[in-house]
């Protein structure tokens, strides 16, 4: 004889897709990148999993939600304060009892603090917080925000911390020393004088003061490997002197024998004011020169902006014209929060096509 059948309604109905939801949100306000369509996939999944058994109710949500390892302890934690764990309040009411000394209890893990600020209450539209209430503080043998910043552990900062500190990141500049060349450009605190230009100031102006002009050793990045997906070489020359460039093959495979790599792939650049021109040799891979590479281009767009200040920079790029197949790349890269983007955009034209049968 079978035992009775417990019907248990469709996830998407009732108060369980809503707190499925609320659920989600708390997520969200953690850290964790949950968005609308997981929680569509979590309430489809519900409803193949089933919510009779809490264990798999879990573990469904956790298959949908957890993306890395790392946010599994955030999961946990926020699943059994939301979803009420009985144990929870055992746990709670073990604490007001007698403790006995010399017995070694376990240690119960710290609710994280960004799972804390996002279960606290939040204020409704329309509603006006109200004033905090101002509180002095003595500031003797305290220290500063953002030495709290640099002694503390991500997984314990709030997300107001988290926020400050990527917004820190962001603004740091890669330190990368500068390599002076030979070839002077005009600097108006310049050791050098310009005599050239000063007579030619001089004869323009008619002044009885000959203003000065001066030049100082232009400074360039020294060859960095910057990468978008494939590791390119970035080598910037003397403006004028790309179009003599050509591959040595012997020197390619002497410097790739002495990183242990099969591919060695450069991308050499002189700039023309807001232009690039660039030639890209990636011999021992079977490429002796690319009329157009977006991958490399765009891995200097990002590699320029992380060398600046700028939160935004854009400029074009010529590439193929030695080639006789001369291209135009419009390269473009931002910051956003802690990290940097880039985009290459062009027109192409189709060299070859065909079909694959499987």
């Amino acid at each position: 004889m079978e035992g009775p059948q417990v019907r248990v309604p469709p996830a998407g109905r009732g108060k369980l897709a809503e707190n499925v939801m609320h659920f989600a949100r708390v997520l969200r306000a953690a850290g964790l990148p949950v968005g609308p369509g997981k929680v569509l996939d979590a309430l489809a999944a519900l409803e193949i999993a089933g919510v009779e058994r809490r264990d798999d109710f879990y573990w469904t949500l956790a298959a949908v939600f957890v993306d890395r390892r790392e946010q599994f302890e955030l999961f946990d934690q926020a699943f059994h304060i939301f979803w009420r764990d009985p144990k929870l309040l055992e746990r709670v009411m073990s604490l007001f009892l007698p403790q006995v000394q010399g017995r070694v209890q376990e240690e119960q893990p710290e609710m994280s603090n960004r799972l804390a600020d996002a279960l606290l209450p939040r204020d409704k539209p329309g509603e006006t917080p109200e004033a905090p209430q101002e509180i002095e503080l003595d500031a003797t043998f305290t220290v500063s925000e953002r030495e709290v910043l640099q002694r503390a552990d991500f997984e314990s900062m709030t997300n107001e911390e988290l926020a400050q500190a990527k917004k820190l990141i962001a603004n740091l500049r890669l330190p990368i020393p500068e390599v002076r060349t030979r070839r002077l450009v005009p600097d108006a605190r310049g050791r050098r004088v310009d005599l050239r230009a000063t007579l030619r100031a001089t004869l323009r102006s008619g002044a009885d003061i000959i203003p000065l002009r001066r030049r100082s050793p232009e400074s360039r990045h020294p060859p960095l490997v910057a990468s978008v997906g494939i590791d390119f070489l970035l080598v910037e020359v003397v403006e004028g002197s790309v179009a003599d460039l050509a591959p040595d093959i012997t020197a390619f495979r002497q410097a790739a024998s002495a990183e242990d790599c099969t591919r060695l792939s450069i991308l050499a650049y002189e700039r023309c004011g807001d232009m690039v021109r660039a030639r890209m040799f990636a011999p021992l891979a079977g490429t002796w020169e690319d009329p157009a590479t977006g991958s490399a281009n765009a891995a200097l767009a990002a590699l320029l902006l992380s060398l600046g200040g700028e939160d935004r920079l854009e400029f074009q790029a010529v590439q193929g014209v030695e080639m006789g197949r001369p291209s135009m790349l419009f390269l473009r890269a931002w910051r956003t929060g802690d990290e940097i983007r880039s985009a290459v955009a062009g027109r192409c034209v189709p060299v070859f096509s065909g079909t694959v049968t499987l």
